[in-house]
C-alpha cells in the first residue's frame, strides 16, 4: 500500500515516486501512503504521485520526522502531505496539491498534525493548492510561519484552517480562496490558537476573509479583504496595529458576542461600516488609533457592552 518507506535519510531530485489504490472506501487506518518516513526526506526535484479512482482517502507523503523541499511536486488525490510527531519541515520551493475526494468532504492539502514546525520560507515560488478543501490544515498545537513573499496559498474553502491552540504567523505571500458561493473563511481560527498577520495578502471572494472564535488574531500589516474583513466571535481577541482591513460588501470588522477588541494603528474600511457590533454584543472595544471608515452609513456602529475611545 505504499511505494516507500523509510527511518533514514531520502533524497529525492528527479524522477517519478507513484502509487495507486484500489477502488474503493478506505478507513483512515489503511490508508495507501506513496511514502512514509520517521527519517529525514529531502525533496528537490521530481514528482511525488498518489492516483486512484477519486473515490479513496489517498495520500501522498506521511512523515513523522524531518522534512525539507526545495523544489518538486506533490500531487494526489487526498491529503498531500501529512505531519506527526514532533518533526519540523521546511518548505521552500515546488509545488504541492491535492484533489477532492467524492466519499468525503474533501482532505486538506497540507495536514499538520506534528507538534513542531511548518515553515514555508525563502523567496522562490511556492504552491499549495487545494481543488476543494484547505491548503493547510494546523490539526493541534504546532507552528506554521509563511515568509515567503512567492507562497500562493489558494483554496476552495478555506486556505489556512488552524482547529486548536497553534499559532501560525504569515509575513508575506498570498492566502485566497477561489469560492463565489462558499460560506468558507480564507483563514479560520476554531480553536484557541493565534493567528498574527504581519504582512501579505489575505483575501476571499464570499464571507468574512478571517474567522475567529475563542483565539486571538493580530493584524501588524499586510491586507485583508472580502466582503466582510474579520468576525470576531465567541470571546475571541482581536488586535489591530497595522496594515489594511477592507469589507468590500459589509463591514471591515463584526464583533458578536463578548469578544474583545483592540486598535492602536492600521486602516479599517466597510462599504457600509468600519467597525461593527451586532445586537447581541456585550464585547469591549478599545481604540487608540488607527482610521476608521464607513463608505454608505458610519466608522463604528452597532450595540456594545463598551466603547473607549482614547487612552
Amino acid at each position: 500500500d505504499r511505494a516507500v518507506q523509510s527511518s533514514g535519510t531520502l533524497n529525492i531530485n528527479s524522477g517519478i515516486v507513484a502509487n495507486t489504490a484500489t477502488t474503493g472506501s478506505i478507513s483512515e487506518d489503511e490508508v495507501p501512503y506513496t511514502m512514509v518516513c520517521s527519517g529525514t526526506i529531502n525533496i528537490n526535484g521530481g514528482i511525488v504521485r498518489a492516483i486512484s479512482s477519486d473515490i479513496v482517502s489517498q495520500y501522498g507523503i506521511h512523515t513523522t520526522g524531518t522534512m525539507t523541499m526545495t523544489g518538486g511536486t506533490i500531487e494526489t488525490v487526498g491529503t498531500a502531505l501529512y505531519t506527526s510527531g514532533s518533526g519540523n519541515t521546511t518548505i521552500s520551493g515546488g509545488t504541492i496539491t491535492a484533489g477532492g475526494i467524492n466519499n468525503t468532504t474533501g482532505r486538506p492539502t497540507i495536514n499538520h498534525k506534528s507538534t513542531g514546525t511548518l515553515q514555508i520560507t525563502g523567496e522562490n515560488t511556492v504552491e499549495v493548492y487545494s481543488r476543494i478543501y484547505t491548503s493547510i490544515y494546523n490539526q493541534l498545537t504546532g507552528n506554521i510561519k509563511i515568509s515567503n513573499p512567492n507562497a500562493d496559498l489558494t483554496a476552495l474553502v478555506r486556505a489556512i484552517h488552524n482547529v486548536s491552540s497553534g499559532e501560525i504567523v504569515m509575513d508575506a505571500g498570498l492566502a485566497t480562496i477561489t469560492s463565489t458561493t462558499s460560506t468558507g473563511n480564507c483563514v479560520h481560527n476554531a480553536g484557541d490558537g493565534k493567528i498574527i498577520i504581519n504582512g501579505g495578502t489575505v483575501q476571499a471572494q464570499t464571507n468574512s476573509t478571517i474567522y475567529n472564535a475563542t483565539g486571538t488574531v493580530e493584524v501588524n500589516g499586510g491586507t485583508i479583504s472580502s466582503i466582510s474583513g474579520i468576525t470576531n466571535d465567541a470571546g475571541g481577541t482581536i488586535k489591530v496595529t497595522g496594515g489594511t482591513i477592507t469589507g468590500t460588501t459589509s463591514q471591515g470588522i463584526l464583533n458578536n458576542g463578548d469578544g474583545t477588541i483592540y486598535i492602536t494603528g492600521g486602516t479599517i474600511t466597510g462599504n457600509n461600516v468600519g467597525l461593527n457590533g451586532n445586537t447581541d454584543s456585550t464585547g469591549t472595544v478599545t481604540i487608540t488609533g488607527g482610521t476608521i471608515t464607513g463608505t454608505t452609513i458610519t466608522g463604528i456602529h452597532g450595540k456594545w457592552g463598551t466603547v473607549t475611545l482614547g487612552t
